[in-house]
């Protein structure tokens, strides 16, 4: 009688087992549906990037303000001591992924237009049309596209850039470029930046010290951002806007950090926290804009954007549609220098109120 207990027993066990097998099969079954169903959408995205390329989502149209605001700036003033309006990830309007990594809905000659003179650049390492050596705008693992669904390159941007300034002298651009694939090696990345700017070497300021409004007009400030700790003061031009990460989701008990950029003693104060959500970024971005932090002697960057989405997938649009009311409503003081502000999704609307400031004492 034992004997056949504790064999019914075992037989149930055996039974439960399946059971659970089953269910643990259909649970991964739905998770594998969810996540095929989250690929096509992607891949929807990306089809619907590509047929849409050509048009312009912008609805603003320049004045005279917003094409040469820079105008009403003294020659002496240094860059620094400027509150300038500028991208994050300014390259990303037509983007493979659109749902996680378009930063912006304007090209950069409309931002230039809009008035943004700060420009974020994520680079890989490509072909141009004529077969030489160049660089690809990415953002993640997604390749940038131009107006007519090619891979935009730094070369179509400069064109837009050199034409731009030539048309407004009274002008000067900021690009800051980084390396965006990890396979890409830094010193090839450089080279072929390097050999970029030699082409119309004349019309960029390529020192590695906080130039002068005077400096610049008319040209395009190189700055790198490269994080390998290897820019060599006196050999690589331009300024080294290297900075730490600061991807943390955790809440930090600071909200800018400083670091010096130059054998000079010049310094940045960056605020790039792009692991919060939009509540907690306002705070931190808010606090920023509330304290003291430019001179003649140190830049400020402060981002507005943030990565955070829903569940993995980070979701830059709306974070941007709480975010940029927000500024827009900031009450900016007089007199005040707030640095280079970047924004996602910007506007001329963006570009203004924050340039504005700038002629606020007057």
């Amino acid at each position: 009688m034992s004997f056949f207990f504790i064999y019914l027993t075992g037989d149930s066990m055996e039974k439960n087992k399946r059971l659970k097998g089953r269910k643990t099969k259909k649970i991964l079954g739905t998770i594998l549906l969810c996540l095929i169903v989250l690929i096509l959408c992607f891949v929807a995205y990306a089809s619907f990037d590509t047929r849409n390329a050509g048009r312009s989502t912008s609805k603003e149209g320049p004045d005279e303000m917003s094409l040469s605001w820079m105008s009403g700036l003294s020659d002496s003033l240094m860059l620094s001591e400027v509150s300038l309006p500028g991208t994050h990830d300014s390259s990303t309007k037509n983007i493979i992924f659109h749902y996680s990594f378009q930063c912006q809905d304007t090209t950069i000659k409309e931002q230039l237009m809009n008035g943004f003179r700060f420009f974020d650049l994520r680079t890989a390492l490509c072909t141009n049309d004529d077969g030489s050596a160049g660089l690809c705008m990415m953002h993640g693992p997604g390749h940038c596209k131009n107006e007519i669904g090619k891979n935009l390159t730094l070369r179509e941007i400069l064109a837009d850039v050199y034409d731009f300034l030539e048309a407004h002298p009274s002008e000067g651009v900021v690009i800051m470029v980084s390396r965006e694939r990890d396979a890409d090696s830094f010193d090839e990345t450089r080279k072929v930046l390097y050999n970029e700017i030699a082409l119309n070497k004349d019309k960029w300021y390529l020192g590695n010290t906080i130039p002068s409004i005077g400096e610049i007009r008319g040209k395009i400030v190189l700055a790198t951002r490269f994080y390998d700790g290897s820019f060599k003061e006196g050999v690589d031009p331009g300024l080294n806007l290297d900075s730490k990460s600061q991807g943390f989701k955790e809440i930090r008990d600071y909200f800018v950090e400083e670091q010096v950029i130059n054998l000079a003693g010049e310094s940045i104060w960056v605020q790039n926290f792009s692991e919060y959500n939009y509540t907690t970024k306002w705070d931190f971005f808010k606090k920023v804009l509330d304290g003291n932090y430019t001179s003649e002697k140190s830049f400020l960057i402060n981002y507005l954007s943030t990565s955070r989405g829903y569940l993995f997938l980070p979701h830059p649009k709306v974070n941007a549609s709480h975010l940029n009311p927000n500024l827009l409503s900031y009450p900016f003081e007089k007199g005040k220098s707030y640095g280079i502000i970047l924004v996602d999704f910007g506007t001329k609307e963006i570009a203004e109120k924050i340039y504005l400031t700038n002629f606020l004492g007057d």
